[in-house]
Order: C-alpha cells, then sequence, then structure tokens
C-alpha cells in the first residue's frame, strides 16, 4: 500500500537521512493544530489523501511543500494504528471501553475523547485499515525509514494544487470528498487520475485541467 506524509522542504534533509521521525524523539519539530489539538507526538501521521494539506501546516512562509509517498509494506505493521480522530468520531454516541476497563463515554468532550483515544491507540491497533477508509488518515508509532520512502515531490505554495485543497477532515467529508484528495495527490507525482463521477463527483473538469508544472519530483527507490 502506498500512503503520504506532508511535511516541508527544508525538513527533507534530514528525512532522508534519518527517516520521518516522531515529533518526541526529534524534539526540534512543532506540533501541528495549535489551534485545536496539537499533534501526537509519539506518532507520525499517514494519509492517503491530505498530504498537500498536511505540507500547507508546516511550512514557513517561503518554503516549499513536500510531500513523500510511503510504502507501507516496508513498515512494521504492529506499530502502524487509527489516527485518534477517526476514533473520536466513529465512537461518538457510543461507550466503548479498554483493556483495563477505562471507559470513553458520549457525554465527554471531544478533546477528552479524543486524548482519551490517544493514549490507548496502540490497543485498537486493529483498526489502522477502518481509519484509512473512514477519514484517510492513519498513525505510525515508530520512525518510517529511509527505505520506505519511494519519492517525494516538491512544490510551491501558490501551485495550484495547493490551492485545490483544504478539507474539512470529518468522516462525512471523507465519504463525500475523499476520492478528490486521493486523485489529487495522484496528480502530485503525476499519475494517471481516475476522473470518473464515482470517484471525483462532479470535480472532473477542474481536476482535469489542474497543471502541475511547477512541481518536482525525485524517485528515491528503484
Amino acid at each position: 500500500m502506498k500512503l503520504y506524509h506532508g511535511t516541508s522542504e527544508p525538513n527533507l534533509e534530514i528525512i532522508l537521512k534519518q527517516g520521518i521521525i516522531p515529533r518526541k524523539v526529534r524534539k526540534d519539530q512543532r506540533g501541528n493544530w495549535k489551534h485545536s489539538i496539537k499533534s501526537n507526538p509519539d506518532a507520525v501521521y499517514l494519509t492517503n489523501a491530505y498530504a498537500v494539506f498536511y505540507a500547507q501546516a508546516a511550512v514557513q512562509k517561503g518554503e516549499r511543500l513536500a510531500v513523500l509517498e510511503i510504502d507501507t509494506s516496508l513498515l512494521f505493521p504492529w506499530r502502524l494504528t487509527p489516527d485518534e480522530d477517526f476514533l473520536e468520531q466513529a465512537s461518538r454516541k457510543q461507550r466503548v471501553k479498554d483493556d483495563k476497563g477505562g471507559v470513553c463515554t458520549p457525554e465527554m468532550s471531544m478533546k477528552q475523547r479524543t486524548m482519551w483515544y490517544r493514549r490507548r491507540l496502540l490497543q485498537f491497533a486493529h483498526m489502522w485499515e477502518k481509519s484509512l477508509e473512514g477519514l484517510g488518515n492513519c498513525c505510525y508509532h515508530e520512525t518510517v525509514p529511509v527505505k520506505a520512502i519511494r519519492r517525494y515531490a516538491t512544490l510551491p505554495t501558490a501551485s495550484p494544487i495547493s490551492f485545490a485543497t483544504d478539507p474539512c477532515m470529518t468522516l462525512l467529508n471523507y465519504a463525500i470528498m475523499g476520492g478528490y484528495y486521493r486523485e489529487l495527490t495522484k496528480h502530485v507525482f503525476g499519475e494517471p487520475m481516475d476522473l470518473s463521477q464515482e470517484t471525483v463527483g462532479f470535480h472532473r473538469e477542474y481536476l482535469s485541467k489542474l497543471t502541475r508544472d511547477d512541481v518536482e519530483v525525485k524517485e528515491l527507490q528503484s
């Protein structure tokens, strides 16, 4: 399976030497989403759809976006887990118990529920593929090794592709727009897109005209 990770181009130097390191280990990294719940420092977030959006969140002024393609067959499968946001949204009306008797309830706030799941992600590891199917994201609780990075693409923040992504990350939005964002990610790497209405809805004409002349792709593995 191919998944993707979005970051800023200046991070490529250390990534291509050491891999994609969880923020808790690489202490010079800053977390995203400070306005809500800061990203999990113990994991690397991977996605099949939102890598360009995550790259937008990582760049500083004047930096280029970087999207890395990951071969999941070269990762430890037991270190893959769902995204805590998927678990929180998918179980919002349910009472969920962990393996030690702890309970997450509908009465808890969104932040409380998200953090409850974050502390227990490895207990829900069997649901990582469901997380991709439902929200387009999952987590990897280990450094993504350099050998698993097949290629990367860089593009300016003002790229037409960059302007084409501004997702609302919910289960409903992914159900409606997930195909669009998955095909957009393919387009970053110059792959043929599935422009059927079943896949991209009414965005076929828009995607077919979306240029990628300012995108640079680098192959790392044969």
